[in-house]
């Protein structure tokens, strides 16, 4: 017979949600004939763990905390892996020797071909790249959920294969509490297989040319993998859903790989499913896939969507609305969470291209929310 996956529940007697400490005791309850591991995971990063092997019941766990937002989830595992509901609790942490997290932007938008016709040029593609590197840099000093922001920004000419390459390998000095945003806006185009190429200014429309100028999600996820802290990567760009056609589920495999190697996991966002074209909210009369005029046929877009501005990719303005505290705060934790930015910007942009493009979530190796912004109110 199936046996049905371990529930656990985090118990309410913490003090206070707000502590001065470096760790917190979380005290939770496992219900399940058999339970292997009970797992804590901080914004989506393994933190800590305890070994049950053996009938559920009441259990505690010492889990550390950083400064500043901590969402504090919970997953508890049977012996074949099955994982619980997730439960969770937030902790702010306000210690003054407490390290803060840094943020760490590489924002790459490439608008001129040279080697491409007039019909396959952009319109917005740097300035989307421009603008989330902006809007992502105003998180981070004094008062903001971030300590510092190292930003490399690469437009047009500059964003080369070479160039790229070493500015996502340049994540590699992160540490483990620190968040990557990694943002790619331009042409995507699909030559081998399912995967998808994002192609750099020195590409011309040839397969050679595609393979020599053209960055391929194996060499995006081999640089990633040398990063240890949280990584979101939002990509702007026609067949972007092709990135990675695996949906990683969180299991217990994922969490022990991710905690032995010290990682805390990649969320890939993509602007379109499979082969769906990505719009400009764009000046009337311009140019290129991204630049085709939005068409409302008989069903008109939610009224909301025409105030979206123009001068971007559908999914940057989407984004960028975000940032600036459009999202629902559905929890009332003041943050712009993860789910909260995908949810978000997934039904604006579905409403706004009457369906034509539908944001999502091309990979996830992450458990749990964590936060990306803290916007004004």
């Amino acid at each position: 017979p199936l046996a049905r996956p371990p529930s656990v529940r985090i118990g309410r007697d913490l003090a206070s949600s707000v502590t001065d400490r470096a760790s917190v005791l979380v005290r939770a309850h496992v219900d399940a004939p058999y339970a292997e591991t009970l797992r804590a995971f901080v914004n989506g990063r393994p933190a800590a763990e305890r070994t049950i092997c053996g009938p559920g019941g009441d259990t505690e766990l010492d889990v550390p905390v950083v400064a500043g937002k901590n969402r504090v989830t919970l997953v508890a595992y049977d012996g074949d892996g099955n994982a619980s509901n997730p439960a969770s609790l937030d902790i702010e942490a306000q210690g003054e020797r407490m390290r803060k997290p840094e943020l760490w932007i590489v924002s790459v938008g490439v608008s001129h071909y040279p080697e491409l016709g007039p019909e396959m040029q952009l319109e917005v593609a740097d300035d989307d790249a421009r603008a989330i590197a902006s809007a992502l840099e105003a998180q981070a000093g004094r008062g903001k959920p971030f300590a510092t922001a190292h930003t490399t920004l690469l437009t047009d000419a500059d964003a080369t294969v070479t160039s790229v390459t070493r500015a996502v390998d340049g994540l590699a000095a992160m540490q483990a509490d620190d968040l990557a945003v990694v943002f790619f806006a331009g042409h995507g185009v699909k030559i081998d297989g399912d995967s998808m190429v994002f192609l750099t200014a020195n590409a011309a429309l040839s397969k050679p040319s595609a393979r020599a100028n053209g960055i391929g999600w194996s060499s995006v996820e081999a640089s990633l993998a040398k990063a240890r802290g949280h990584v979101l990567m939002l990509l702007d760009a026609c067949h972007s859903g092709h990135v990675s056609t695996e949906l990683i589920a969180p299991n217990e495999a994922l969490a022990r790989a991710l905690s032995e190697s010290g990682r805390s996991g990649v969320l890939v966002f993509a602007a379109t499913r499979g082969a769906q074209l990505s719009y400009e909210v764009s000046s009337p009369g311009a140019a290129g896939p991204r630049g085709l005029d939005l068409v409302w046929t008989q069903t008109p877009p939610n009224p909301d969507v025409l105030q979206m501005p123009t001068g971007h990719g559908l999914f940057t303005s989407a984004v960028l609305d975000a940032l600036q505290g459009k999202a629902p705060d559905r929890d009332g934790s003041g943050a712009l969470e993860s789910s909260e930015l995908v949810d978000f910007v997934t039904d604006r942009v579905r409403a706004a291209s009457n369906g034509l493009q539908t944001p999502w979530v091309a990979r996830r190796e992450l458990f749990g929310d964590f936060p990306i912004a803290r916007p004004k109110p």
